[in-house]
């Protein structure tokens, strides 16, 4: 339970118990009272806080994107001290291709972006961030054929119980996407 004289912290527990159920449930089925129910709030939190359901949804697809914008200098981390770009990336995606609701909040991010259009810098950011990221390592278009590559993988992994790519066969496919120039 979130202490009620700390309106940022129940604000913030409000936008990250959302997060977690539109990767549970999506964003269709999320309603005011299952986020208060996990968010540790009353019911009338999540209406004083967010005038609509609506505004709600948005400022979680907002705080979803910077998450993974974080996960991105994360990532950038890991890669700039490795000699083979292909492996690391493998290796780190290969782990979150077993995070199935990090698969699907990344594409409830993305269908809520593309049914409103307000939302789309949003979701364009991280992809935006992860292309930049890989330009500092391999030529623009292998870090944009990269960046759409993994976004599909991504999406792929979340309608399978096991990864359709192990890291050797991701590891592959990403050497090869690395030639492009």
């Amino acid at each position: 339970m979130v202490a009620a004289r700390d309106p940022e912290g129940r604000r913030r527990a409000i936008i990250e118990a959302a997060g977690q159920l539109i990767a549970e449930v999506g964003v269709g089925k999320l309603t005011h009272r299952l986020v208060a129910e996990r968010a540790g709030v009353p019911l009338g939190s999540t209406t004083y806080y967010f005038s609509s359901l609506e505004e709600l949804i948005d400022e979680t697809i907002g705080y979803v994107g910077e998450v993974f914008v974080q996960a991105v200098h994360s990532l950038s981390e890991g890669i700039a001290s490795s000699d083979d770009v292909a492996a690391s990336l493998a290796e780190l995606f290969t782990g979150q291709m077993r995070d199935a609701k990090q698969s699907v909040l990344m594409v409830e991010m993305y269908l809520a972006a593309a049914y409103r259009p307000e939302l789309r810098p949003i979701a364009r950011r991280w992809f935006e961030e992860m292309v930049d990221l890989l330009t500092v390592h391999v030529p623009g278009p292998a870090a944009l054929a990269i960046t759409v590559y993994l976004d599909g993988v991504m999406i792929q992994a979340m309608l399978h119980d096991e990864p359709p790519l192990g890291r050797e066969a991701l590891t592959d496919s990403l050497r090869a996407l690395l030639t492009l120039r």
